[in-house]
């Protein structure tokens, strides 16, 4: 399913917001004795703390949330008595690196937002040296690997019509319809599928959070998409990425070309998009759910909600129903629409970001040792 066929001219992104890994690596039992006391200790600032007792086949487990919230979040497992180890890591590199996360991250930026982490977690270790081992695909011993990876592309939508034209899409992995919140968001999948597409206008969420202080936020709809367990490899599991744990094919790295790929490749397979040329030819079959098709590209209501009002009135039964929505969708796919090449080169290669000055610091600041970059630059840079 992935490919090298997406060759932007000059992209140098690193497109991910949340990410997620798993890893087996020792912790230092005195962090689960007294947390509070040892976070302080060594000077890692946290929102929550929450210790979960032993209980039927579960073991002692702890959550931490460390540094802004959100930002990093750890799970820590009880192996053997008084023996713990970091199971889980999830993190935002956009809040690591700029302290917020309104920026499609330049691929130095999200590496640097890699060492801040190692920095971060190897407070937490029993052997600070396994912080090398941290990050999956950095070294040939690392337990590590990725179970959750988020894509994003932001698009300027002055005109407030992208959402819009994407209110019909559906994914052939995802059995479940969109949902549509007042043209603000839209949402295709759930948060507990392998797949997930979400696209909303990331300065209102900005906004309305209201530690971001800025007026003049540009009209930007960001769409994600969420790869998790299977379509992780689907998307992402070129060889070079790719490494057996256990006996199992896991992805252990990724760059940036690859991201932007992979998130091309399932904007390509969306239905019910309008394509970039119109389709003159007249089809013949049923003109009543093509109809509903055109109605929809021109006035702005959804399929869904159209066929809906015709089921009301008519009944046609679900099977029907069915089909009618597919020839709707097909027949949208014959029509531009008012935004229809969303998906260029030149759209993911020039994307508009929201910027807070006053929590970001100063640009090219190196916050990172560079041996603690060396490992990683190599598995994340560009290819040599």
């Amino acid at each position: 399913m992935y490919s090298d066929s997406f060759d932007p001219l000059h992209v140098d992104l690193m497109p991910v917001d949340h990410l997620a890994f798993e890893t087996d690596l020792p912790v230092d039992p005195a962090l689960v004795e007294n947390t509070t006391a040892f976070l302080q200790k060594v000077g890692l600032e946290f929102n929550d703390i929450d210790l979960k007792p032993a209980f039927k086949h579960h073991p002692v487990t702890l959550y931490l949330d460390l540094l802004r919230k959100g930002t990093i979040k750890v799970k820590i497992v009880e192996v053997a008595p008084g023996a713990f180890v970091l199971r889980r890591v999830s993190f935002n590199p956009g809040k690591l690196f700029h302290h917020h996360n309104g920026r499609v991250l330049e691929m130095r930026e999200a590496i640097e937002a890699f060492g801040i982490l190692c920095e971060v977690l190897e407070a937490l270790l029993k052997n600070p040296a396994d912080a090398a081992r941290l990050i999956p695909g950095c070294h040939p011993d690392s337990p590590s690997f990725w179970t959750e990876i988020e894509i994003v592309m932001h698009l300027h939508d002055p005109d407030e019509a992208i959402i819009a034209t994407l209110r019909n899409i559906r994914h052939p992995s995802i059995r479940k319809k969109s949902s549509n919140f007042e043209g603000e968001s839209l949402t295709l999948g759930t948060h507990r599928g392998d797949l997930m597409i979400n696209t909303y206008r990331k300065d209102l969420q900005m906004t309305e959070l209201r530690r971001f202080a800025v007026a003049d936020f540009p009209e930007v709809v960001r769409i994600e998409i969420t790869l998790k367990k299977g379509k992780l490899l689907d998307y992402l599991g070129k060889a070079e990425n790719t490494r057996r744990i256990d006996d199992r094919l896991r992805l252990v790295s990724f760059r940036g070309p690859d991201l932007l790929d992979a998130h091309k490749t399932v904007m390509d397979q969306l239905k019910g998009l309008s394509p970039v040329t119109v389709d003159d030819s007249l089809p013949l079959d049923n003109k009543t759910a093509r109809f509903i098709g055109i109605l929809s590209l021109r006035y702005g209501e959804s399929v869904v909600a159209l066929l809906d009002s015709y089921n009301y009135r008519f009944k046609p039964g679900a099977e029907t129903l069915g089909r009618m929505r597919r020839f709707a969708l097909d027949e949208i796919s014959r029509h531009p629409g008012v935004v229809p090449d969303l998906f260029s080169p030149a759209n993911y290669e020039n994307q508009p970001c929201l910027v807070v000055p006053m929590l970001e610091e100063p640009a090219y600041l190196q916050r990172v040792d560079p041996a603690v970059l060396k490992d990683i630059v190599k598995t994340y840079g560009p290819r040599r």
